[in-house]
């Protein structure tokens, strides 16, 4: 079986390097160091870093979806959040304060 990248639950920020570690077989500190260098040469590492903290699943919520059981809101659903924008039960997505009551 294949396995897939998830962010660990014992990382030091969001368990991106420590995820990305374990799911290479490498050591967390190479990962981290190999972060910070991206990070030094011209903020690449940060950018792929803030990209998997995202986009990447928390290894909890992995098994939690594989047993088919829902997951907590990650990252992303603050951000839409704080970008003032709404999903409807429809699926439809719109700015804050253009929905009224009747949706």
């Amino acid at each position: 079986m294949e396995r897939v990248l998830t962010r660990s639950s014992n990382g030091i920020v969001a368990g991106v390097c420590a995820g990305m570690a374990e799911h290479l077989n490498l050591s967390p500190i190479v990962v981290r160091l190999a972060m910070a260098g991206l990070s030094l040469a011209g903020g690449a590492g940060l950018l792929f870093y803030g990209w998997l903290w995202v986009m990447v699943p928390v290894d909890t919520e992995a098994a939690a979806k594989a047993e088919g059981a829902t997951t907590t809101a990650g990252p992303a659903a603050g951000a839409t959040a704080a970008a003032g924008t709404y999903v409807d039960a429809s699926g439809g997505v719109a700015p804050s304060g253009t929905h009224s009551e009747a949706d």
